[in-house]
Order: structure tokens, then sequence, then C-alpha cells
């Protein structure tokens, strides 16, 4: 049978294609399917075979293998056949001049990286054909398209494009992937095998961590507290524990600049206090002290952009060209009722928090990140005797809860004494900060303690005793 499809023209031009490349991996895996099967699964898809009889045969290749039956020439034909798709793919002569179509398989890694490189070429070809279109009708803004195309172009490589559909086997192994296997040794001397959930990413506080099991891929955080409770305080120290285990941090700081971000985060790590530090007034030991805490956190990867008014479809796009050039494992956007939606004052603030909101999940899933954003709580908080946030505190938009994964609520008693006039034990000693975690979607609630040192605008796992931290001055 003649494996030739028909050739697909763009502009007057063929595809970029390579037959003999592709026979070469088919012929690779055909005679070494044990150690070139891998290799080209963990390169190629079913679309980076041109040829529609090529496609089936890797199809099969694979479906064979997931099935744990080696597949040779003959069980790939046993299989064709029994399916009735022998002869589409070019009958047994076909299959067997495959095998002969290389002299090894040795080479069947960069094949398929040339095979790779072409799809992507065609769908490049096929995207920007999608986007003369959007350009050529007129129908959607310059910005709306503009957005259309980065994401497009952006997520070609990254294997993002949505609209797949993952078959049931597929979307169990990445379930799976979240586990690995743990042996001990049972009562009765035996091993026995269990299943261990591997954690997300560690916020560098352990009670916390035991609670949520890390900052989880895809997930909505929101971390939600009444203003100068310190909730911007704390999502800096979490940036700082996560990228001092080499993990990239974003942040989209609305509220302050990034020169007053890396303030607050060398009082954090200096132990010197932030007023001091934004006056000038340190001693020589001290200036030691931040030279050498510079020095050490100006090769962390956080990566921070202040601009002060972004809407949602530009926070998408320095999202994703933030995670392609950095290939960042978290983000933090400070904070949430700062931004604005596509048409704001259109529809009404609801609304359009509403849409800001479901904009930074749909970034979670996207990027397959964890996203933490901070949001203000209403008043009605303060009309309460008892002044612990609910959820129904959430400011001006109930879908905040809804797209939400987890939602801390922060409460400090000292903040409460503070505005009565009240002498606060925190002038002398930390803080305590209630974190309630008041909604977890795949695991439980609960509460954790932390100890907020003010000076240092530093977080620590709480102690039960008291911790000195000196004046505030």
């Amino acid at each position: 049978m003649d494996v030739e499809r028909e050739s697909v023209e763009f502009l007057g031009r063929v595809l970029p294609h390579s037959q003999e490349l592709e026979q070469a991996v088919l012929g690779a895996i055909l005679q070494d399917a044990q150690d070139a099967l891998p290799v080209a699964m963990e390169i190629l898809t079913h679309e980076s075979f041109y040829y529609p009889a090529h496609q089936i045969i890797f199809d099969t290749l694979t479906r064979l293998h997931l099935r744990g039956v080696p597949p040779d020439p003959l069980a790939v034909i046993e299989d064709l056949r029994s399916r009735e798709l022998l002869e589409r793919v070019g009958g047994e002569s076909y299959l067997y001049a495959l095998v002969t179509a290389v002299p090894d398989a040795s080479a069947v890694e960069t094949h398929a990286q040339v095979l790779r490189e072409k799809e992507l070429l065609r769908r490049l070809i096929s995207e920007s054909n999608v986007l003369l279109k959007e350009a050529y009708s007129q129908e959607k803004s310059v910005q709306e398209i503009l957005d259309d195309a980065e994401r497009r172009i952006l997520q070609i490589d990254a294997g993002l494009m949505s609209g797949r559909f993952s078959d049931l086997d597929t979307a169990l192994r990445e379930f799976m992937s979240a586990y690995e296997e743990e042996q001990r040794v049972g009562p009765d001397g035996q091993m026995i095998s269990t299943l261990k959930k591997l954690r997300g990413l560690d916020s560098g506080y352990p009670q916390l961590d035991r609670l949520l099991g890390g900052f989880k891929r895809g997930d909505l955080i929101i971390v939600a507290a009444r203003p100068g409770v310190g909730k911007t305080a704390l999502v800096l120290n979490f940036a700082h524990r996560i990228a001092t285990r080499g993990k990239a941090v974003g942040i989209f700081s609305m509220e302050m600049g990034k020169e007053q971000a890396a303030m607050r985060l060398l009082a954090m790590t200096s132990g010197i206090s932030s007023s001091r530090i934004d006056r000038g007034e340190f001693n020589r030991e001290e200036m030691s002290t931040i030279r050498r805490c510079y020095e050490e956190m100006a090769s962390l990867p956080i990566y921070i952009d202040d601009s002060s008014m972004l809407n949602i479809r530009a926070l998408k796009n320095r999202a994703r060209r933030l995670w392609a050039q950095h290939q960042v494992e978290i983000i933090m956007v400070d904070y949430l009722q700062l931004m604005e939606g596509m048409r704001p004052g259109e529809e009404g603030r609801v609304q359009e928090v509403t849409e800001i909101s479901r904009g930074l999940k749909q970034i979670a899933r996207e990027l397959k990140i964890p996203l933490i954003a901070c949001s203000q709580l209403s008043r009605q908080v303060e009309h309460r005797s008892d002044r612990k946030p609910l959820l129904s505190d959430l400011r001006e938009s109930g879908s905040i809860e809804q797209d939400a994964d987890v939602v801390i609520m922060m409460y400090r008693e000292d903040y409460y004494e503070l505005q009565r006039g009240e002498h606060a034990t925190s002038e002398v000693m930390g803080s305590v900060v209630d974190l309630n975690i008041a909604k977890h979607r795949n695991g439980p609630t609960g509460q954790v303690k932390l100890t907020y040192l003010h000076p240092y605008l530093r977080f620590e796992p709480y102690a039960s005793e008291d911790i000195p931290i000196g004046d505030y001055e």
C-alpha cells in the first residue's frame, strides 16, 4: 500500500515533514522496542507523525507497550489485523520493510528530536493561520488577538494546548505520578509496600505543610486578612523560604514597588528592623550584615513585577512569559482587589472580581503551578465581638471562595489591642498569628500558629514560649 498522504499546502507550500525519518524511528522501535520505544514515547506523540499510516503504527506500538506486550513485528501485525487496520498501514510487507529502514536503533533519539521539531513547525504554521484569520475578520479587538497569539505560541512547545482530550489511562498515570512506593517491615517481619503521596511545594513552615501537604500544582491559594495584619509579609516569607531551596518564585506586587519588597527581604534576613533600614540608621557591624545578606539574596531565583495597575489579561500574559523564561514553580499576587477586569466599571465590581479570581485559577491550572493571591477582608469582621474572620468576609465577591482551593484567614489579637490603644505584648514579644485554613478543597481544614516578629517582618514557626525581639527602633 502506498503510505503517501495527500500533501497539505499552506500558502502554496507543503507542511514540514520527513517520510524517511518517520520510517527510521518506527523501524528502530520494531528492531529494539525495549530500548527505543521509551525514548521515542518521551519525545513524540501521535501528532509527531505526518503520515496517517505511521500514526496508526506508532499508536499500536505504544498500546502494546502499555499493556505489557513486547511490540515486535509479529505482535504489531496481529494487533493491527484484529482491528482491521493492517491494510491501512500497507500490510505485512510494509512493516517488515520498516525493520530494514535503519541498520540499528542507535540514532532513534536524534531522529525523534528532528520529528518533534517538524511537528512544532506544523503546529506553529497552523496556529499562525488561525491568527491570520482572526486578524482579517476583525471580529476581535487587537488586544484580544495579541493575547491569543502569545498564549498559542507559548503553549506550542510546552504542550499545553487546550481542547485536547485525554484517555483515562493518561489521566490515571498523571494522578499516580503524585505517589511513590514506600516499603517497610510489617509486624510479621514481611516487607509491606505502600503508596505515599509526594508533597506539594513546601511553604517552609512544617505545621502548615503537614496540614496542607505543601502548595500543590494547579491550586489557587488565597491568603486573606484585614489591612495591616501581615498578609504581604507572610507571602514574602513564603517566597524567601521557597527560593532558598532553589525553587524559582514569581511575584506580582501591585501594592509596593520592588525596592520596598527588597528592603523587606533584607530586614527579614538580616535581623535589623525595617524602619531602621528604611532610614539608613545602622552601625558598621550592621552594615556588614546587610552586605552579607544582600550577597546571599542576590542569587535567589525571585522575580518581581511591580506594575501598579494590571488587568487579568495582562497578568496572564506576564505569568506565561515568566514561566517560559524562568521556569517559576510558584506565582504570588499582592493583592487581588488591586487588579482590574477586562471591562472595569461596566459590569460592577462583584462581577469584575469574579472574572479576576477565575482568571487566577486558570493561570494556576494552565501552568500547573500553585498560585498564591492576597485578598482583603470586608469591614464586617470588625463588627463581631471576636473579630475572627470567616469565609463570608472575603471582600467584594463570593466567587473568590468558590474558585480557591485553599483559603488561609489570618488573625492577630494584638492587631486589635493596638487599635484599642491597649499595651500590646507584641511591642516586646513576637505576635502570635493564627492561620485558619478555612477551606481546603482536597484535604483537612484546621488552624496553624506562627510567630510574627514585627520589626523584621519575619514569620517563624510557632514556639509555645514568647520570643523576645527587642525594640521596634
